[in-house]
C-alpha cells in the first residue's frame, strides 16, 4: 500500500471530479489508495466525511 502522501493525492486526482480539496479530504479520512476507496460503502464514507468535519 502506498503511504507517500503526495503520490496518493496525485493518484486520487486522476479520478473524475476529484481535485486537490477532495483528494486531501480522502487522505484525512484515512484512505490511501483508489482500491481502498472502491471498497468503501458510499453511505459510510459520507458519514465519516461529515463526522470528520463536525457537521453532524
Amino acid at each position: 500500500m502506498k503511504s507517500d502522501k503526495s503520490e496518493v493525492l496525485k493518484e486520487f486526482r486522476t479520478l473524475p471530479g476529484v481535485g486537490k480539496v477532495i483528494a486531501e479530504d480522502l487522505w484525512n479520512l484515512g484512505v490511501r489508495s483508489k482500491a481502498e476507496l472502491a471498497k468503501l460503502e458510499p453511505e459510510k464514507m459520507k458519514w465519516r466525511f461529515w463526522k470528520d468535519k463536525e457537521l453532524v
